[in-house]
């Protein structure tokens, strides 16, 4: 197939041509075995779980239809994605829970101090208003 160096440009042309479609095909043949091979290894890992998972655990909400589809439909990923969040969240939240308690105390705390600030405030300005009233009374 390879041509002498004494061949012509068109001739030079027509085998590159050929070659790039021969790449563009062996391409194409590559992303669809890989695409096979993802699928296969998500089969095979979601029947190895069904097979070796405890059972009486609580069931994963899958969303699901009655027909065919898409593993990576953009429904399934958000869904994935956000499933995987709540699981990270969960040993975020786990991990933090202590001092979340405390920075909770000390916000309930703060609240309570400020409530307790207005209310004295209140009580001054009323015997201040009430003194004020008494002594226009007593000057009237």
């Amino acid at each position: 197939m390879l041509l002498p160096h004494t061949a012509s440009c068109p001739a030079l042309r027509a085998e590159n041509a050929m070659l790039r479609d021969i790449i563009t095909q062996a391409g194409i043949a590559l992303e669809q075995d890989f695409a096979q091979m993802k699928l296969m290894e998500l089969e095979n890992e979601r029947l190895r779980k069904r097979a070796f998972e405890k059972t009486g655990r609580k069931k994963q909400n899958m969303p699901t239809t009655g027909r065919a589809r898409h593993m990576t439909a953009a429904e399934n990923l958000d869904w994935l994605a956000h499933h995987d969040w709540e699981n990270l969240m969960k040993d975020v939240f786990k991990e933090a829970a202590p001092r979340f308690k405390v920075l909770k105390k000390n916000i309930t705390d703060y609240q309570k101090a400020i409530e307790k600030e207005r209310k004295a405030a209140e009580r001054e300005a009323k015997a201040a208003a009430a003194a004020e009233a008494r002594a226009v009374r007593a000057q009237g």
